[in-house]
């Protein structure tokens, strides 16, 4: 299920088990708040219980699942697994507690990026996709928060938020707070606004630079470059995502027979950035994408032996691009 399908579908029926998936943190708690809502829940602190131990053990949640509610139609059991990196314990006792389920307690997984840990509950609960959505949805969320604050943004400023925050709502979010505040009593945010407050992400970064040696734009690259070393990490943070981008933009470019979803599947990436990479395919040919991918690992081994530098391995790498 798409995150866009989940309030509807909880009008009609609450199951008992959703998981959250997604890389946009905005979404995931969102999400969570829609069916907690729809749970309807009363004496929070004899209803609701919470996992975010650093390790879950599922015996306890199921443990905490197998409790009647009080006074109230739902007990909600809450697991938070979105910043865990460390493995779940015990997930079969999750799997045999859907063989006979309290049929009065509702499970939230948030899930984040980890959703593959929980590949052995996909037919017992409704998995909820809270990826990044498109540009349509996201508008609509922008102008619900700005209405709040009297506020309303042009077309152009928009798009360029999305642009900057790569389409994600937690980063939107954030941002819009910093926008309402600059432009003080103005009623409108403009273009002109977003450019000037708004913190571009890395993922951004790296595909202007990526976009601009893609046209042989030399100038705006060495203008780019120039920003990124003026920051904290510099070069050296975004020199491994450059490398990233170009393999992915060599394996996009071998398997055009795919679809968006298809690629995004075989790259673990989102279809998002699917999208975004194909505009600068067209401007490589596979020859140059393998002759790049091959200069990224050569300097990446020599950066790592110590043979070179970082500004030397990105001043080569750019160099090589536009020449080529």
């Amino acid at each position: 299920m798409k995150f866009v399908e989940l309030k509807k579908s909880l009008v009609g029926e609450l199951k008992n088990a959703y998981v959250l998936y997604g890389s946009d943190n905005f979404l995931l708690n969102y999400a969570y708040g829609l069916i907690k809502n729809a749970c309807n829940l009363k004496f929070e602190e004899l209803n609701l219980v919470v996992f975010n131990d650093e390790i879950i053990n599922f015996t306890n949640v199921v443990n905490a699942l197998n409790t009647m509610p009080m006074f109230c139609d739902h007990k909600l059991v809450y697991v938070n697994m979105e910043f865990k990196n460390n493995p779940t314990q015990n997930i079969n006792d999750l799997v045999d507690y859907f063989n006979n389920i309290n049929k009065t307690s509702v499970l939230v997984i948030n899930a984040g990026e980890n959703s593959q840990e929980l590949s052995k509950i996909n037919k017992f609960a409704e998995f909820v996709d809270c990826g990044k959505l498109n540009e349509k949805i996201i508008a609509g969320f922008v102008n619900n928060d700005l209405k709040q604050f009297n506020k309303t943004i042009n077309m152009d400023a928009l798009q360029t938020l999305i642009l900057y925050c790569v389409s994600d709502l937690t980063n939107i979010n954030s941002e819009i707070k910093k926008l309402v505040s600059y432009v003080g009593d103005r009623s409108v945010i403009e273009k002109s606004d977003v450019e000037l407050i708004v913190n571009k992400t890395l993922e951004f970064q790296v595909y202007e630079i990526t976009d601009a040696l893609s046209k042989k734009n030399a100038e705006k690259v060495y203008a780019l470059i120039s920003e990124m070393k003026n920051k904290k990490d510099g070069i050296k943070g975004i020199l491994p995502l450059i490398f990233n981008y170009f393999r992915r933009l060599m394996h996009i470019s071998l398997n055009k027979n795919l679809t968006n979803v298809e690629l995004a599947k075989l790259l673990n990436i989102k279809e998002f950035a699917v999208q975004m990479s194909l505009t600068q395919v067209r401007n490589f040919t596979k020859k140059q994408l393998k002759s790049i991918c091959d200069l990224c690992s050569e300097l990446d081994y020599k950066i790592k032996i110590g043979d070179v530098g970082y500004d030397y391995a990105i001043e080569y790498l750019i160099l090589f691009i536009l020449n080529n």
